[in-house]
């Protein structure tokens, strides 16, 4: 059963949000942000940045790599460099318990999120409230994996934008297509709960969350200059995604793993709830990092996500006789995404993320009991951004175990090739599916 969060007291708390500061991640450079704490996306009074200070700044490749990144205090912010191929940055500060006159003490909370493209979006353990992009111009707000239904959120954008507020709908999504200047825009978003507690000896009655999320775009007379979406194209990627396999209510399920890292093995357990989080238990460290990266990834690509259905798309080139079939562009993508689909099954996908460029060629898709995709053999490249020359070669190979109709991960095998070669393993074994509500 899904169901809706609602912001509390929202209304009236909008005129001290009016007035407040809040925490933002600013691009400032290809490979380059900056946090600043303000109530506009320009940087404010730097004494103000002592209490940001201990912000946490993450983010997640396309592999599903996490990045913990650095912050750097400068005149006005903090420097946050961001490596190549994350395209999600994320971060939380926990701004501690304050009290305004007349008003109950609050636990305040401020989470940020800087969109350079399509990429792996926090866990909902890191990240409570979050918004996602969809679309071009649909957005979504959820807590805890949750719609927040009739949530006020905040627009500000670059110099000439005036700044608006929308409402989301039943669904937590809402429509927001920047018609003035190209540049960076920011959302914000509450969640407020009354539920007392206590953070670091102070006692509060109540706990406010506040999101940011940022995001820069291109004017309407950019956008025109974008080839027109080909129907026929956009229903090719459209029947293709269609065609994967998903875990539909999925429980979560339990398992023994065994992981050998280039010959040496290791073993634990590992627990995966129903959202996808996954939980390892007495692996060694040496294997955990590159287990928990190569599951989650595996896992998050049978639950699903939030991307579109119908992606405006065109066709790269008219040949129709490719071993891979055709070649489809989608538009209006900032990592210049592209496709080659045959069969209704996606064979290849090329993306530029930052200064890197990357394609994942599907060797051998497997078909479940449902006619459903379930990528069993690819390869992962990446390319030099300035001489094109390769630099890594990633084999994978998986298979999968049934199980009450869920087609769950048995083995997932990488080979890495940077010049040298590694061979890493994944084995899981009694695996338990949990009982429904667990």
């Amino acid at each position: 059963m899904r169901r809706c969060l609602l912001s509390l007291a929202l209304l009236a708390l909008l005129p001290l949000a009016a007035q407040a500061h809040f925490v933002w991640l600013i691009p400032t450079g290809p490979n380059e942000a900056k946090l600043i704490f303000s109530d506009s996306l320009d940087p404010d009074d730097p004494k103000l940045l002592d209490r940001i200070q201990h912000a946490r700044i993450f983010g997640h490749d396309a592999k599903g790599s996490h990045h913990d990144l650095k912050m750097e205090r400068a005149a006005d912010g903090f420097v946050v460099k961001i490596p190549e191929g994350v395209n999600i940055v994320c971060g939380s500060c926990v701004y501690g318990v304050f009290q305004r006159e007349g008003q109950p003490p609050i636990l305040l909370t401020y989470n940020v999120l800087l969109h350079r493209g399509e990429g792996e979006m926090p866990c909902w353990d890191c990240m409570k409230l979050q918004v996602r992009r969809e679309k071009a111009d649909e957005f979504i707000v959820q807590h805890e994996a949750m719609p927040v239904a009739d949530a006020t959120v905040t627009i500000i954008g670059p110099e000439g934008f005036k700044r608006q507020t929308v409402k989301t709908d039943a669904e937590g999504r809402f429509r927001f297509s920047p018609t003035g200047p190209s540049g960076t825009y920011g959302l914000r978003v509450l969640h407020a709960t009354k539920e007392p507690g206590a953070h670091e000896g102070k006692k509060y009655e109540e706990a406010r969350t506040y999101t940011t999320f940022v995001f820069a775009t291109t004017t309407a007379t950019d956008a025109a200059a974008e080839p027109t979406p080909d129907p026929e194209a956009t229903r090719l990627l459209a029947n293709a995604r269609a065609a994967r396999a998903t875990w539909a209510n999925f429980p979560g399920f339990k398992a023994n793993i065994e992981v050998n890292i280039n010959g040496r093995k290791f073993q634990g357990t590992v627990d995966v709830d129903a959202r996808g989080k996954v939980t390892l238990v007495d692996l060694d460290p040496t294997a955990m990092a590159w287990a928990k990266r190569v599951l989650t990834s595996a896992v998050s690509h049978r639950l699903g996500d939030n991307t579109p259905t119908e992606t405006p798309c065109s066709f790269a080139d008219t040949d129709v006789d490719h071993p891979l079939g055709r070649l489809v562009n989608v538009l209006n993508d900032e990592m210049h995404s592209s496709y080659r689909i045959k069969d209704r099954q996606i064979m290849m996908v090329n993306r530029t993320m930052g200064d890197s460029r990357f394609s994942i060629l599907m060797m051998e898709n497997f078909q479940n009991e449902e006619g459903k995709v379930l990528p069993a053999n690819y390869v992962v490249q990446s390319w030099h951004p300035q001489t094109g020359a390769l630099v890594k070669s990633e084999a994978h190979r998986q298979t999968f175990q049934r199980l009450e109709g869920y087609d769950l991960p048995a083995t997932i095998t990488v080979i890495t090739t940077d010049p040298e070669v590694k061979v890493n393993v994944l084995k899981l074994s009694d695996v338990r599916l949990h009982s429904r509500g667990n």
